[in-house]
């Protein structure tokens, strides 16, 4: 979390649903990455990566 947030979350004591929805919407697209390559993608290889790989054998 940014130090922003953290001071206002020590302070008021809560957390709200939208606090956590926008730490995460600043953070999605590397979030999204490490997911990707941590579980794999839930998406077939491309068609060009596989006609690639066929027409070089």
């Amino acid at each position: 979390m940014s130090g922003r947030t953290d001071s206002i979350d020590r302070e008021q004591g809560q957390i709200t649903a939208r606090d956590i929805e926008l730490e995460l919407e600043i953070s999605r697209r590397e979030l999204t990455g490490y997911c990707h390559r941590t579980l794999g993608s839930a998406f077939p290889p491309s068609s060009a990566g596989r006609s690639f790989s066929t027409s070089s054998c």
